[in-house]
């Protein structure tokens, strides 16, 4: 049976995917024993005084401290915390989502791009999870507040629609706020360098403009030092990264192989210029922390439908796979 591909309000589409993550969003912010952590890392953050390399992370606890300042006139402090990071948590949420549907539109027909949005939906447990409903074992030391990894997958399908739609002060825009937000940020002039239908002006442009905040971040927070995983670490975690990876997408990894040949080129070398986070997170990350590969969410949508569907049937896809 064939699903008719008619207009949909979009009042609807944030019905589904504000649906899809409340759940998530509640039990993220609230069933966590032990906030105090939160609490504690993101005044650290707030002050300058955070380890590397979370102090450079400031744009979520930048802006929501005065938030958290202003609720805490009609509440105790630490529950005006967890009121506007829930806030925070289901708006980032229904935003990573929506991101995955709106790039997959590209190419594929609503209901297509529904498909790829809920497969993502469903394996957001993981990343949310991450052992905190016990004693933090499985979560990397000192990373117990990571709101930037739900920013991050945002961050990158939005300057992905952008470029795809040659709205270049618009992606300067997103790699200013991306840089505040996270390391991750590279991706967004990686991808201007590499995809099609971009000037080759805009990837030198875009990767100055995004090293310029990133040394000024630094430079006013204070501090340069780059991440100190040791590899022993990580070796001694490879069960829980076995796990954590096999559970990043699931069954899903399957259709990626599956799709690449015939998915998109704008979205195959997205995909191909990802690999350098993945690498990344090989040389300085922990390897069982998935949430460092959250970026990945919006890149591999497409190409999983490709094994699913024939591409075709988006609303700029012409546009996106134009050689410049």
């Amino acid at each position: 049976m064939t699903v008719p591909d008619r207009n949909w309000p979009a009042w609807l589409l944030m019905g589904i995917f504000a649906t899809v993550v409340a759940t998530s969003a509640s039990d993220y912010s609230l069933l966590v024993p032990e906030q105090h952590r939160r609490y504690e890392m993101h005044d650290a953050i707030v002050s300058g005084t955070a380890p590397s390399p979370q102090r450079f992370r400031i744009l979520v606890p930048w802006l929501l401290h005065p938030v958290i300042d202003a609720a805490a006139a009609y509440t105790d402090r630490e529950q005006a915390f967890r009121r506007v990071y829930f806030a925070f948590h289901f708006a980032a949420l229904t935003a990573l989502i929506g991101g995955v549907y709106l790039y997959s539109r590209l190419w594929f027909s609503r209901p297509q791009s529904l498909i790829g949005a809920l497969v993502v939906a469903s394996t957001l447990r993981l990343v949310l999870r991450m052992g905190e409903y016990w004693d933090f074992s499985p979560i990397p030391d000192r990373s117990w507040f990571a709101p930037w990894s739900l920013l991050e997958p945002v961050f990158v399908a939005a300057a992905l629609l952008l470029l795809a739609r040659r709205q270049l002060a618009a992606v300067a825009g997103v790699t200013i706020a991306a840089a505040a937000n996270s390391e991750a940020s590279f991706l967004i002039p990686l991808f201007a360098c590499v995809l099609p239908n971009q000037d080759r002006r805009d990837g030198p442009v875009l990767m100055a403009l995004w090293f310029t905040v990133t040394v000024l971040i630094r430079a006013g927070v204070g501090g340069f030092q780059l991440p100190s995983v040791t590899v022993g670490e990580n070796l001694s975690h490879l069960p829980a990264t076995a796990v954590n990876l096999g559970l990043f997408l699931g069954a899903a990894s399957a259709l990626i192989v599956a799709g690449f040949a015939g998915a998109p080129r704008f979205a195959r070398r997205a995909l191909l210029a990802s690999a350098v986070l993945t690498a990344a997170v090989a040389i300085y990350g922990y390897w069982w922390d998935v949430r460092l590969l959250t970026p990945l969410y919006p890149v591999v949508a497409p190409v999983l439908l490709a094994g699913i569907f024939q591409p075709g049937g988006g609303a700029g896809a012409a546009a996106a796979d134009r050689e410049s």
